[in-house]
C-alpha cells in the first residue's frame, strides 16, 4: 500500500471536499429531474405501443406478437426509457400502462406478449392490478419477464406465476443469455417460452463459440419443456441454422417489423 502524503494543504483538502459534494448534489438533481420526467411521461402515456410478430419457424405463421413501447420523440429511446423507469422505482406504473393498451388488442383474440420488469412482479399491488386487468382475456396474454431488474422474493413471484398459469397466462423468459439472473429464474420458475438473446443469433454464423452456446440454450429450453424463441432473425440463413438446432419460433425482420397495426 502506498504511503499517505501528509503534505497536502488543508485548503486543498477542503476545496476538494466541497467540489465532491457539489458534484454529488448535481448528480442527484439530474436523477431527480429524469425521474420526474419519466413519471410525467408515463402518467400522460407519452408513448405508443407497436407489435412485432413471433412466427413458427417452419410455417412462418404468426404464433403471437410482442408489445414494444416507442416513447415520444422528445423522450429517451425505448431501452433507456424502460431502464430509467426501473431506476426511479416506477416501472410497475409503466408496465401496467402498457398492459392496458395491450388488452385492447387481446380482446380481438390476438395473443400478445407484454414485457414485465422483475421489479414490478414482486409488488403485491402490481400483482393485484395485473390480474384485474387481464382476467377476461388471460388466455391471450403472455407475461415476458425481463432480466434488467433482479427478483429478490423468488417464492412470492413463483406463487404469482402459478396463479397466472391457472388463469391461462403463459410465462416467457426474455433475453436468456444476456444477464446473470436467467439460470436462477429457470431454476425457480416454470416457463412456457425461453427467448434467446439476439446477439447469439446474429453472431452464430461467424463465431463457432456463439453457435455452440446458441445450440446449448435451445437444448436447455427443450429440456425444461419450454419452446425456444430466437430473436433478431434477419436472414434465411439464420433461420435455417436455428431450425437445425431445434428452435421452434423466430422473431426479427425476416418475418416482420414492429407495427402499430395488428
Amino acid at each position: 500500500m502506498a504511503e499517505l502524503s501528509h503534505d497536502v494543504p488543508a485548503d486543498d483538502i477542503q476545496g476538494g471536499l466541497r467540489q465532491g459534494r457539489a458534484e454529488v448534489i448535481e448528480n442527484l438533481e439530474k436523477i431527480k429531474n429524469q425521474s420526474e420526467r419519466i413519471e410525467s411521461a408515463i402518467r400522460k402515456e407519452a408513448f405508443k405501443v407497436v407489435y412485432q410478430p413471433i412466427c413458427d419457424i417452419r410455417t412462418r405463421e404468426v404464433h403471437h406478437y410482442e408489445a414494444l413501447i416507442r416513447p415520444d420523440k422528445d423522450l429517451p429511446p425505448s431501452y433507456r426509457f424502460v431502464r430509467l423507469a426501473e431506476e426511479a422505482g416506477i416501472s410497475d406504473y409503466l408496465d401496467l400502462a402498457v398492459l392496458k393498451r395491450v388488452i385492447a388488442v387481446a380482446k380481438r383474440q390476438v395473443r400478445v406478449a407484454v414485457n414485465i420488469s422483475g421489479y414490478s412482479v414482486q409488488k403485491p399491488d402490481f400483482q393485484k392490478s395485473f390480474v384485474e386487468i387481464i382476467k377476461d382475456h388471460s388466455k391471450n396474454i403472455i407475461l415476458e419477464l425481463t432480466e434488467t431488474s433482479e427478483i429478490q422474493d423468488l417464492r412470492t413471484v413463483n406463487c404469482f406465476f402459478e396463479r397466472l398459469k391457472s388463469m391461462g397466462v403463459s410465462i416467457c423468459l426474455d433475453d436468456f443469455g444476456s444477464g446473470y439472473a436467467g439460470f436462477q429464474y429457470i431454476k425457480n420458475f416454470v416457463f412456457d417460452f425461453i427467448k434467446i438473446d439476439g446477439s447469439y443469433v446474429r453472431s452464430a454464423l461467424v463465431c463457432t463459440k456463439h453457435r455452440d452456446i446458441l445450440h446449448s440454450m435451445i437444448g436447455m429450453a427443450q429440456a425444461i419443456g419450454a419452446r425456444a424463441i430466437a430473436e433478431f432473425v434477419e436472414t434465411e440463413e439464420q433461420a435455417r441454422l436455428v431450425e437445425s438446432m431445434g428452435g421452434q419460433l423466430i422473431q426479427g425482420w425476416l418475418v416482420g417489423k414492429p407495427d402499430d397495426q395488428v
